[in-house]
């Protein structure tokens, strides 16, 4: 693996895309991710060791 050689401010980079700017809201992830997790309270998750879980019994 090679060993990332640093910049200066004026050696960035700054790569514009072509499509807009994604809004980036200003909440935490955990807050983002499960803003809507009541909508889906009634639904399942299988977790990878076949446990069913509720979504209405997680913290959120």
């Amino acid at each position: 693996m090679e060993t990332p050689i640093p910049c200066s401010a004026e050696e960035e980079h700054i790569f514009r895309s072509q499509h807009p700017a994604v809004p980036v809201p200003d909440i935490t992830l955990n807050d983002f991710v499960l803003q809507d997790a009541e909508l889906y309270a009634d639904k399942h998750v299988e977790a990878a060791d076949a446990k069913l879980i509720v979504t209405n019994d997680l913290n959120y």
